[in-house]
């Protein structure tokens, strides 16, 4: 614990100083306050929660890069290996001071005089989000934790070393608590680009729907998985029943808008203004080569009557841009540039090939192409808005809740998928269930493709989780909870490998050491990854991080035990 024993004596330090606005742009201390004169009032309360919002909200640097790389949605010449290959000696990510910074928060909020009961459990609530939040990720990605609820200094080295406790039995029913608590108490409005009770909710969605089906897949708890899930479907229906939110209905908006303000779709977005820093989203996407969504991502997506492409043509394998993207679901189009394909060595804007001829565009506004605007002329400073919580992904959720605790009916997917497929933008057909079979148009149907573990309704849901939030960051950790890395290598899913089909006689400038076909061949699909440069199939240790041995080390130190994952030892 890195933070966690040197850093202890700053973390009373830095807890207290913080910025005044109420933009948590401006989050970063800007002066240390005397701890005495501090916890006066709720504005006190209010700026030192601003200091949890990096890291909880941190758009565009969150999860859109490397983990999206680790997917089965994206290839690259050299695959990326799975990040732990052994134990590392050090690691950033373990470490308590988030856990130990909303302790002191919650002794802070004790401590304000003269605020009426409602004002304080709002501020407890928020203090329990994140310490809960916190502890669901620390399990999610290192198992058993430490449980710490008070203040400790250097000197409590019994609390400060002891043992982990086990995820399942001890730490997710505190997490459940913490977290029904902020439910219950969190304000419903509390100011822009505040957390508030919908915020909370969509947060709990995501991380108690992860955690449940974690525990499911891995046959670690069932009990525990359903109380999990339980919460899920409760934070899910918060946002839902609410009907503050409704979808946009230009889904390409959420993701090219310079202000997500008064997007009806969105529950908490991240600004991003020229003088306090962008982002460089857009300028990967629009002037460097790619190494470009993969063909099982792009075949992952609906014909236009709403049936899997392989059970419309169980060969299919169209020969051009026009005929791939022609009649499929829209949001194909509004992810991946749907105008050709984008070999390298032909004319191209900017360098934006890619090596698998399918040239993401999601995050671009394709009207901006030839003007002047300076995102498009090599500006690295991007500005346009993201989208940290929308509907979207709460409607999502619930769907594949509802599924998981056996709840699941029409009613549910009219108030989940199909509203998602019924977008303006979009347009799809409603999926049905007929008995327990995904249908459209009173046809049952199941894709030639599904993986047979998956039930066929329930690979449904997730191909809808796939398609809508594609490239958001969450894909990985879909995969870790459902048990299903699998997906991610060659030799079971080999379409990973490959892109669009291509004809060389239709790129005369194609750069064939980067538009590459199988050897001896001038058609067929653009090879991504070779052979040699694939990654090999996954480990049961895969599925969690190592304990860094420096924190094993600092407990043998002191006289204290700290115990290697099993999976690792």
């Amino acid at each position: 614990m890195k933070f966690n024993i040197s850093h202890i004596a700053a973390i009373a330090v830095l807890a207290i100083a913080g910025s005044a606005c109420n933009d948590y742009l401006d989050v970063s201390p800007t002066d240390q306050i005397d701890e005495k004169d501090y916890w006066k009032t709720e504005e006190h309360i209010r700026t030192f929660a601003y200091g949890f919002y990096p890291s909880y909200f941190s758009g565009y640097a969150g999860n859109y890069g490397y983990n999206e790389l680790l997917t089965d949605n994206f290839s690259d010449p050299t695959q990326c290996a799975y990040p732990y290959l052994v134990v590392s000696g050090t690691d950033g990510s373990y470490t308590y001071s988030r856990v130990l910074r909303a302790n002191y928060f919650l002794s802070g909020v004790e401590r304000v005089p003269a605020i009426d009961d409602a004002t304080r459990n709002h501020w407890r609530g928020i203090g329990r989000l994140f310490r809960g939040i916190e502890y669901a990720d620390l399990s999610f990605y290192y198992g058993d934790t430490q449980w710490f609820t008070t203040r400790i200094n250097s000197t409590q080295l019994d609390s400060l070393y002891k043992p982990r406790e086990s995820r399942d039995k001890v730490v997710m029913p505190r997490v459940i608590d913490d977290l029904r608590f902020a439910l219950n108490n969190i304000r419903e409005a509390d100011g822009d680009l505040q957390v508030n009770r919908f915020v909370a909710a969509a947060m709990i969605s995501q991380r108690m729907l992860r955690e449940g089906t974690f525990l499911k897949y891995h046959n670690i708890n069932q009990d525990m998985a359903r109380n999990c899930l339980q919460l899920a479907k409760e934070a899910c229906e918060v946002v839902i029943n609410s009907g503050k939110y409704s979808l946009a209905p230009d889904y390409a908006s959420l993701f090219s808008s310079e202000d997500l303000a008064s997007n009806p779709e969105v529950i908490l977005y991240k600004r991003y203004i020229d003088t306090k820093g962008g982002h460089s989203v857009l300028n990967y996407n629009y002037l460097q080569p790619q190494a470009g969504p993969n063909r099982d991502f792009a075949d992952s997506y609906l014909a236009a009557d709403g049936r899997p492409v392989y059970a419309v043509d169980p060969n299919f394998c169209p020969k051009t841009a026009e005929e791939y993207f022609s009649n499929r679901d829209p949001r194909l189009g509004l992810t991946i540039r749907a105008d050709k394909y984008y070999i390298a060595g032909e004319d191209v804007a900017g360098a934006a090939y890619s090596r698998s001829g399918f040239s993401l565009c999601k995050y671009m506004d394709r009207s901006k192409e030839g003007t002047t605007d300076l995102i498009y002329t090599g500006n690295a400073k991007n500005t346009t808005d993201c989208p940290q919580y929308r509907l979207g992904q709460v409607l999502v959720d619930y769907a594949e809740i509802c599924y998981e605790l056996g709840a699941l009916n029409q009613g549910v997917l009219d108030r989940s998928i199909n509203v998602l497929r019924a977008r303006k933008c979009v347009g799809m057909p409603a999926l049905q269930i007929i008995g327990d079979q995904p249908a459209v148009n009173g046809q049952v149907y199941d894709d030639p493709k599904r993986d047979p573990d998956v039930p066929a309704m329930l690979w449904e849901i997730r191909r809808e989780r796939r398609v809508e939030l594609a490239f958001e960051g969450s894909r990985l950790d879909d995969l870790k909870r459902w048990r299903k890395l699998t997906y991610l290598w060659c030799e079971y899913n080999p379409n990973i490998a490959t892109g669009a089909w291509i004809d060389y006689a239709d790129f005369a400038k194609a750069d064939k050491s980067k538009a590459i076909l199988p050897a001896g061949e001038t058609s067929g699909y653009l090879i991504v990854t070779t052979a040699a440069n694939q990654r090999p199939a996954p480990q049961e240790h895969d599925y969690i991080r190592p304990i860094p041995t420096d924190q094993i080390q600092l407990f043998k130190q002191n006289g204290y035990v700290l115990e290697q994952n099993p999976q690792w030892r």
